[in-house]
């Protein structure tokens, strides 16, 4: 599974120029992904960050706001 979701993160990630997930704790991110698996069918949820933020006591990376963020319609078409 977790080559499917690889999958799907890096078409986003390429399409907008961003990043979705953290390999190490010292990582910029400019949002979330996570994909729930079902028989030929995915529910995909992606959270892009409206603000920037400083590692912190909740999250160790940097959360960086994208300068435009793509829509629910954008994701989808790129998702096709």
């Amino acid at each position: 599974m977790s080559e499917c979701s690889d999958k799907l993160r890096e078409q986003l990630e390429k399409k907008f120029n961003c990043k979705l997930m953290a390999l190490k704790e010292t990582d910029s991110v400019h949002g979330a992904i996570s994909i729930d698996h079902t028989p030929n069918k995915h529910a995909i949820r992606i959270d892009f960050y409206t603000k920037t933020e400083k590692p912190n006591d909740e999250h160790k990376s940097t959360l960086t706001k994208l300068s435009s963020i793509p829509s629910s319609k954008n994701c989808e078409d790129c998702l096709k």
